[in-house]
């Protein structure tokens, strides 16, 4: 992806800024581009991410996919994704714990 214009617009100010002033505003103007910038593109990711969500959900969605948004005690996601990502984290604090846990009872070494 190509840089925008405006941002080396700024980074070309900040490298031919000769006093300190100049060269402290250019940053601080290419740190709000910048911020704007990634906020444009969170709204548009989180913008594509509810699409895809509504297209998941009210779109060809079987009926084990739905069943498979409610875990084991009850908790309804709003897409299998959400459950997916949920149960994923809990699985990653606890992975290293559960391995070393898992090679005590066999009495091996763990890796």
């Amino acid at each position: 992806m190509a840089i925008p214009q405006v941002i080396q617009e700024l980074a070309s100010k900040i490298r031919s800024a000769v006093y300190g002033r100049e060269v402290r505003e250019s940053i601080a103007q290419s740190i709000e581009v910048t911020g704007n910038t990634a906020d444009n593109a969170k709204k548009l990711s989180d913008n594509i991410q509810a699409q895809v969500n509504v297209l998941t959900v009210e779109g060809d969605s079987s009926v084990e996919a739905a069943q498979a948004r409610v875990d084991a005690v009850g908790i309804s996601y709003a897409t299998l994704k959400d459950r997916l990502d949920s149960e994923q984290i809990v699985v990653s604090e606890y992975e290293p714990l559960s391995a070393d846990m898992w090679y005590e009872e066999k009495n091996d070494q763990s890796i």
